[in-house]
């Protein structure tokens, strides 16, 4: 019953600190093992203790410089049955007859049978936990081979390998966390997304603020975040190049997942066209950085067409580093909004929000445009005077 009681403990231990279930795994197989050599040292004694006489017992606790306190036998009995489990067989203690020999057969079998599924199993574990960096070790060789095959300079060489490397990472996530999704039923998928709202990917959408906090709110909330969450798709940039032009229209929500995203204000278009022909913007200077769970274009849902309408103004986005950029498509959220009665109060919501913006855009006291505004042309005119005096 003890032993039960330390598995349950062990199990409970594991859910409530999120133990992963490989190291989960290990602790069960140690506990298992410690459990049948505890369960054989007892049984040995018992024998021991039966079938021998007093002098015997006494002779045996002697030789190996033993007290008589049932602590020193459970000590000189685990010690014997952990050189039988593991193989060793020092040979210090023995069985010394017949019932005791019949006994060290049967649990020399049930040692390699116990010591045999052991070993399978943590070479199971192994092999899963090993299995992605030996997939990734043979993508990085047959592209390093390549590479070399082709004289390409070592510094190319090592941001490519950097590139493979996170994009490899990120994806493996991205696969396991749509397979999660898809297997989950309705109540279990919203539940998740509850906690991705407060405290995951969508806990920056600012739109998702303005929906009440109460009961009803909550769920309506988690049932929209939900349906988002199905629709997410992942995008990967390198570092330097251009993830939202101003020159296009915003359509849809992007997070960063990981890596940070600059915002770069518009420049003329000789310049623009020579970033497109390089492919990248690493030269531009950023007046705001985005790190992870920002968001931008989300007041795409509200009608405004700017990838920096949250801000006020048009801009480019960047990538600052390698980064994963999670998006969702507004006219995917908006079909959902107006197919399915139930979000007709977040569609309420929008709409109101939709009425505001068109109002403030139009009205040239809004404080809180001008101020954004400002705020980013002020950076940009005292930087073009910094270069000047330099």
């Amino acid at each position: 019953s003890r032993l039960l009681r330390l598995s349950r403990l062990a199990r409970d231990f594991s859910e409530r600190f999120r133990v992963r279930p490989g190291h989960r795994k290990i602790v069960l197989l140690l506990l298992t093992l410690v459990s049948a050599m505890h369960i054989f040292a007892c049984i040995f004694w018992r024998i021991k203790k039966d079938f021998s006489t007093r002098e015997e017992i006494d002779a045996f606790l002697a030789s190996h410089n033993l007290g008589s306190t049932t602590a020193d036998a459970y000590i000189a009995c685990m010690y014997f049955v952990c050189t039988v489990f593991t193989t060793v067989g020092f040979g210090d203690i023995a069985a010394v007859n017949n019932a005791e020999r019949l006994f060290c057969i049967f649990m020399m079998c049930s040692a390699a049978c116990v010591f045999g599924m052991i070993m399978s199993e943590l070479h199971e574990i192994f092999a899963v936990t090993n299995a992605r960096s030996r997939e990734l070790d043979d993508q990085m060789e047959s592209v390093m081979a390549i590479l070399k095959g082709n004289g390409v300079p070592p510094h190319v060489e090592r941001r490519l390998n950097k590139w493979m490397r996170f994009q490899f990472d990120e994806r493996l996530t991205d696969k396991k966390s749509n397979d999660l999704m898809r297997l989950l039923p309705t109540a279990l998928r919203e539940l998740l997304a509850g906690t991705y709202y407060y405290g995951g990917m969508f806990s920056k959408v600012l739109l998702l603020d303005y929906i009440p906090d109460d009961e009803d709110s909550k769920y309506l909330r988690r049932r929209l975040l939900a349906e988002m969450m199905i629709k997410t798709k992942s995008s990967y940039y390198i570092a330097g190049t251009l993830i939202a032009n101003s020159n296009d229209m915003a359509d849809s929500i992007h997070i960063v997942s990981s890596g940070s995203v600059g915002i770069v204000l518009p420049r003329g278009k000789r310049a623009r066209r020579r970033d497109q022909r390089q492919s990248s913007s690493h030269d531009r200077k950023p007046v705001k950085i985005l790190y992870t769970k920002d968001t931008f274009g989300e007041t795409s849902l509200l009608g405004d067409t700017r990838w920096g309408g949250l801000w006020g103004i048009q801009a480019d986005f960047v990538a600052m580093t390698n980064c994963k950029i999670v998006s969702v498509q507004t006219s995917e959220i908006l079909g959902v909004i107006r197919e399915k009665a139930y979000f007709a109060g977040v569609q309420r919501i929008f709409d109101y929000l939709s009425k505001v913006r068109e109002r403030n855009s139009i009205d040239d006291d809004n404080d809180n445009t001008q101020s954004a505004q400002a705020t980013f042309f002020w950076i940009i005119c005292a930087r073009q005077l910094l270069s000047r005096d330099r």
